[in-house]
C-alpha cells in the first residue's frame, strides 16, 4: 500500500486455550488488516500532522484475572465517527435519525455490523463487505468483551477481553441461600462483619463507611437469588449482622452482603458453556467439596448495578463514591 509501518508485539507467552485460539485467527487478521488499511496514514500526510513518517502497529496480550487481554493499537487517524456515522445510513444499517441519537462511542461501534465498510473501493486489504462484525460475533460466541478507544488523529486502540478455558484462579467461595459463588481475589480488599445499625440510606440506597468513604452496599441474596429477577432494591432485615465483601472493580467500589463465608483457596475456573447466562459470571468452578459455583465478574457485576441506579436516579454519582 505504499506505508511505512513498524509492529510490535509483546506478550508472546500468554497462553490461551487451542480452541479459543482458532477462533482468534480471524478477528484478529481483520483487526490488523483495518489499522494497515483504514488506520496508519501515508507518508505524506503523516507528516502533515507532525508524525514520524513510519507508522506503528501494536499487537499486545497479557492476564488479566480470569481472562486474556489482546490489543491491537495503532498510531494512525483513530477513529471518523462522521464518515463512520454517514455510512451506516447510506448503506442502510441505521437511520438518520437513530444516528443522530448516538453518542460518539455508540457510533464507532457501528463499525461492527454486518456488512459495514467505510472503503469506497474494494481492495486486497479491507473494504470487501465483512470483517469487523466477525469480531464481535466471535466475542459473544466465546463470552469475551471487545472494546474501542481512540484519540482523533493520535491513534486508536481494539481490546478483547478472552475468556481462559482454565486457569487458576485465586478466590473465597461464599454462600447465597442454597448457591455457592467464588469472587476472585484480587477484587476483594476485605471481609467485614456489619450490624444493621452500619448501614445507612440516601434516596433509597444504602451506603456503609469504608475507611474514609461511603460506598453503596447491595444484598447478594435479592441480586443472585435463584428466584425472581435480580434486584437492585436490597432488602435488610433486622437480624443484627452480616457479612460484607468489600469489592473493587475498575471503576468503583462496593459491598455485598453474603450468607455464609464457605472457604478461601485456589481453584481451577472454568468458562461458562456457550449459551449459558453469563450476565454477571466469567466461569465455574468445583470448590473443595465437590460442588460447583459460579465465578462472578464484578466489573460485569458493577456495570449492572451502575445502570440500573443511574436509571432510578437513586445516587447521585456513582462511580466516585466519595461520601
Amino acid at each position: 500500500m505504499g506505508k511505512k509501518i513498524e509492529v510490535i508485539v509483546e506478550g508472546e507467552d500468554v497462553e490461551v486455550d487451542r480452541d479459543i485460539v482458532e477462533l482468534l485467527v480471524d478477528p484478529i487478521t481483520h483487526m490488523l488488516r483495518n489499522a494497515v488499511d483504514h488506520g496508519i496514514e501515508y507518508p505524506e500526510e503523516r507528516k502533515q500532522f507532525g508524525k514520524p513518517e513510519t507508522g506503528t502497529v501494536k499487537i499486545s496480550a497479557s492476564y488479566s484475572g480470569n481472562f486474556a487481554m489482546i490489543e491491537i493499537s495503532d498510531d494512525g487517524r483513530g477513529f471518523d465517527t462522521k464518515k463512520i456515522k454517514e455510512k451506516a445510513v447510506k448503506q442502510g444499517l441505521i437511520s438518520k435519525e437513530e444516528a443522530d441519537k448516538l453518542s460518539e462511542k455508540e457510533v464507532a461501534n457501528l463499525i461492527f455490523l454486518p456488512g459495514f465498510s467505510t472503503k469506497d473501493q474494494v481492495s486486497q486489504i479491507s473494504g470487501r463487505g465483512y470483517g469487523m462484525d466477525i469480531v464481535l460475533s466471535t466475542m459473544n460466541k466465546i463470552g469475551g468483551q471487545v472494546n474501542l478507544d481512540w484519540i482523533p488523529s493520535k491513534g486508536s486502540k481494539i481490546s478483547l477481553k478472552i475468556p481462559l478455558h482454565t486457569l487458576y484462579i485465586k478466590a473465597l467461595i461464599f454462600k447465597v441461600e442454597n448457591r455457592k459463588f467464588a469472587i476472585p481475589m484480587e477484587y476483594l480488599q476485605a471481609v467485614q462483619n456489619i450490624h444493621i445499625k452500619d448501614i445507612h440510606s440516601y434516596k433509597n440506597q444504602q451506603f456503609i463507611r469504608y475507611m474514609t468513604e461511603f460506598i453503596p452496599i447491595f444484598s447478594a441474596r435479592d441480586l443472585l437469588s435463584s428466584s425472581g429477577s435480580p434486584s437492585t432494591q436490597s432488602t435488610f432485615d433486622k437480624r443484627g449482622k452480616y457479612y460484607a465483601l468489600i469489592v473493587k472493580t475498575e471503576k468503583s467500589r462496593f459491598a455485598l452482603t453474603v450468607d455464609k463465608i464457605i472457604e478461601e483457596g485456589e481453584y481451577v475456573g472454568m468458562e461458562l458453556p456457550y449459551g449459558s447466562p453469563g450476565n454477571f459470571y466469567s466461569g465455574t468452578t468445583i470448590t473443595g467439596d465437590g460442588t460447583v459455583a459460579l465465578i462472578l465478574d464484578p466489573d460485569r457485576f458493577w456495570q449492572f448495578l451502575t445502570l440500573s441506579l443511574r436509571n432510578k436516579d437513586r445516587i447521585p454519582e456513582v462511580e466516585g463514591n466519595h461520601g
